[in-house]
C-alpha cells in the first residue's frame, strides 16, 4: 500500500515479475538505484523479494524497474511508506487535584509524537466506567469534568491514552479525588 504507516524498522518488497527475456531488476530505495539486489525464490517462479532492514523512522521510498534484453522497461510506481517506532510520550494533570462532590475539575492531556493520531481520557474504577475522547489542539487536549462526572466521592483513577498512526499506544495513570 502507498502513503502506509509501520511500527517496525524493516519492510519485505514483493514484487511479481512475468518477463521471458528478463535482463535486469532495478530497486530504486530512497531514490538510489540498486542493480539485482533482490532475489527470486521459488527460482523460475517469477517472485523476487528483498528485505530492508535497521530503517530509521521517517518516509522511505520504493520502485522496482525491470527491463528486458530487448530494452523495454517497466516499474511498480513508486511506493511511500513511514517507519515510527517510537510510542506518544504523554503527561496528564488534573486542576484541581481535588474537588466537591459535582464539583468541575479541569483535565489537561499533552501528547508528543510526530504522527499522533488521537487521545482519549478514559476514566475507570469500581466507581465510575466512562470514556471520554478529549479535543487537541496540535499535542494538548483539555476536557472538563462537571456535574454527574463527579458526583461519586472518592478517588478516581484516570488512565490517558495516546494513538499514533502507526498503531502504537501509550498510557499514562493518574488519580483525582471527589470530596463530600
Amino acid at each position: 500500500s502507498n502513503n502506509t504507516y509501520q511500527s517496525r524498522n524493516y519492510v519485505i518488497i514483493n514484487v511479481s515479475i512475468t518477463e521471458t527475456n528478463r535482463n535486469n531488476t532495478i530497486l530504486q530505495w530512497n531514490g538510489t538505484n540498486e542493480t539485482d539486489t533482490l532475489t527470486e525464490y521459488p527460482a523460475g517462479s517469477g517472485y523476487w523479494n528483498i528485505t530492508k532492514i535497521n530503517l530509521a523512522d521517517g518516509n522511505h521510498t520504493a520502485n522496482v524497474y525491470v527491463n528486458d534484453s530487448a530494452g523495454n522497461m517497466n516499474s511498480t510506481g513508486s511506493r511511500t511508506f513511514i517507519v515510527d517506532t517510537t510510542y506518544p510520550v504523554l503527561t496528564g494533570e488534573f486542576n484541581p487535584a481535588s474537588v466537591p462532590e459535582r464539583g468541575t475539575i479541569q483535565v489537561s492531556v499533552t501528547a508528543t509524537d510526530a504522527n499522533l493520531n488521537s487521545t482519549d481520557v478514559v476514566l475507570a474504577d469500581e466507581k465510575i466506567l466512562a470514556n471520554y475522547t478529549m479535543i487537541c489542539t496540535g499535542s494538548s487536549c483539555i476536557y472538563t469534568l462537571t456535574g454527574a462526572d463527579t458526583s461519586v466521592t472518592g478517588v478516581h483513577n484516570v488512565t490517558f491514552y495516546a494513538k499514533d498512526l502507526a498503531d502504537q499506544m501509550n498510557n499514562t495513570k493518574r488519580s483525582f479525588t471527589v470530596t463530600v
